[in-house]
């Protein structure tokens, strides 16, 4: 468990090489863990293992259930890869849960890698307006800040 809390915790600290060492290790252990198979996955395709990312999302998207993390992940993956025409499907039903544009960005050059800008166009400017509402809310949800009186 303090494995998989460390694995983890490099993760989402986004210091991939210990994470994948970890976490590969666990998977080693558990190798039907959609969870594991997803972190290590992603944390491979963030590091331009392409050829091994994608094998390890392939198996958590099909085991993945109604979760669409992986299947998101995966989809991800494919664009990094250049594999637009198979990122598309998968990308395409996370669409409604996107609150930062992220996948609206990742399907538009997925678009454009298969040659379909005018898909590719509304996504791009949807895009910027959930990233403006993102920024917006994080602003907002920043700790206000006491200062001492002026004047004093």
């Amino acid at each position: 468990a303090l494995l998989d809390d460390l694995g983890s915790a490099y993760y989402f600290a986004r210091d991939y090489e210990p994470a994948v060492s970890i976490l590969s290790g666990l998977l080693k252990q558990d190798p039907a863990s959609v969870r594991l198979l997803t972190l290590t996955g992603d944390a491979l395709a963030q590091l331009q293992r392409l050829e091994e990312a994608v094998p390890l999302l392939q198996r958590a998207a099909a085991a993945a259930g109604e979760d669409p993390t992986p299947r998101s992940v995966l989809g991800r993956a494919y664009v990094m890869k250049g594999e637009f025409a198979a990122a598309i499907p998968l990308l395409e039903p996370q669409l409604a849960g996107d609150r930062d544009g992220s996948v609206h960005v990742q399907l538009a050059r997925a678009y454009q890698g298969v040659g379909n800008r005018e898909k590719a166009e509304p996504l791009l400017k949807r895009a910027q307006e959930l990233q403006e509402r993102a920024q917006a809310r994080d602003a907002a949800s920043e700790p206000q800040r006491i200062t001492p009186p002026k004047g004093h």
